[in-house]
């Protein structure tokens, strides 16, 4: 049998996986759940104990069987290849964001409204004579 621990951080990893795999945000989770959003993200990461009713609302709510959601059989979550992975595609992705180019258009509009900004008041000014 695994330890107390073992067993909170396989259920933390559970519960954001499938959250993660279905695509929501924790507010949605916890709208499809009825469990609420920062008791979702305690759970997923490990820190409070969720009560059996809890753990209930979740299994339904992601469509899997509570013994399922509980069970010490190893996952694929529980790989640790998985995480390795994860994390690759996580920065792969952050990556692709970075090389994206910034909005020139949006830029170059900036710059123009500076330059007619200071024309405009450049010849908005009137001279008055002594």
């Amino acid at each position: 049998m695994a330890a107390f621990d073992d067993y909170k951080y396989r259920l933390a990893a559970r519960i954001q996986f499938l959250r993660e795999k279905e695509g929501l945000s924790l507010r949605k989770a916890g709208m499809m759940t009825g469990v609420h959003h920062n008791q979702i993200f305690a759970i997923e990461h490990a820190r409070t104990n969720p009560s059996l009713s809890t753990l209930c609302h979740l299994a339904e709510g992601f469509d899997v069987s509570l013994p399922a959601l509980l069970s010490e059989e190893e996952s694929v979550i529980d790989n640790p290849q998985y995480w390795f992975t994860k994390i690759a595609e996580l920065d792969a992705e952050k990556a692709a964001d970075d090389m994206q180019p910034r909005d020139a258009s949006r830029a170059g509009e900036r710059a123009g409204d500076a330059a007619l900004t200071h024309r405009t008041a450049r010849h908005s000014t009137t001279r008055t004579e002594p």
